[in-house]
């Protein structure tokens, strides 16, 4: 099912219900500030839809795809989507990609940024990331292991 046909019969799309919508193609839309909490969404497709600040807190997300979502600030569900709230930041992570507060790069890009890349993103997120790297980074591959 793909959710333009839902969109055809609705006013708005916040009038749908998330509960279940495993398998949908919700790729490229906008679903910000979306509460998909506790909802199957098993092998759904949300490549390249901006999801950010959205809520997937308990929601059933094995084999979904995020390729190019936009995942800031999103509430994960401690598996497929991690977030860490600290320092003032928001880190949001999946297997692939980090966002911290607005940045969104893949992992292996932070791992690799040098100290002035993560400076012209602003002074702000530098401190951050000069007292947290380690710590988010272990993290990371603690949650691996889960």
């Amino acid at each position: 099912m793909k959710l333009s046909e839902i969109q055809q019969n609705m006013k708005t799309l916040r009038d749908y219900s998330f509960k279940d919508i495993n398998g949908m193609d919700c790729s490229n839309q906008s679903l910000v500030d979306y509460d998909f909490s506790y909802s199957n969404l098993k092998n759904t497709n949300f490549k390249n839809s901006n999801l950010n600040r959205s809520i997937f807190r308990g929601a059933e997300l094995t084999n979904s795809n995020f390729d190019g979502a936009g995942l800031c600030n999103v509430i994960g569900n401690g598996k497929e989507i991690n977030n860490i709230i600290v320092g003032g930041f928001y880190v949001v992570f999946t297997d692939q990609v980090m966002a911290i507060n607005e940045e969104k790069y893949p992992i292996k890009s932070w791992m690799d940024f040098n100290g002035q890349e993560i400076r012209d993103m602003g002074e702000d997120l530098f401190e951050f990331w000069v007292k947290y790297k380690e710590i988010i980074f272990q993290i990371i591959e603690l949650s691996k292991q889960d």
